[in-house]
């Protein structure tokens, strides 16, 4: 039976456990790797979203400044709201598809509970 020792310090040359500590590293690494890698897809997807949407605030802004009758302005806001409304539902639909393409790739990572 291989036993990993609290501290790679404990471990003897004669055990396995150096070589135990080597693969749950590499795992570990591998998991951190991926990790970073869907925080970065993440962070740029989130980024750009909100880079344009700013955009777009700040131009809905200076078309209200052209409206002349109330009308208009009913109509500037319903097209805003609806656009600002799909470009959230978009979003928020990438950022699901990449936080599920992390979850599938970890779990692939992790041991199977059920084969121990």
């Amino acid at each position: 039976m291989l036993t990993i020792p609290e501290t790679p310090e404990a471990a003897h040359s004669d055990d396995a456990s150096p070589a135990a500590y080597g693969l749950l590293f590499e795992r570990a690494a591998s998991i951190n790797a991926e990790i970073g890698s869907v925080y970065a897809e993440w962070s740029k997807e989130h980024l750009s979203f909100l880079k344009k949407r700013g955009l777009e605030d700040i131009g809905f802004l200076s078309q209200l400044g052209s409206c002349k009758t109330p009308v208009e302005l009913v109509q500037a806001y319903q097209a805003f709201l609806l656009k600002a409304s799909q470009d959230y539902r978009d979003e928020y639909a990438a950022l699901a598809r990449i936080g599920k393409r992390a979850l599938d790739g970890l779990s692939n990572q992790l041991p199977d509970a059920t084969s121990a």
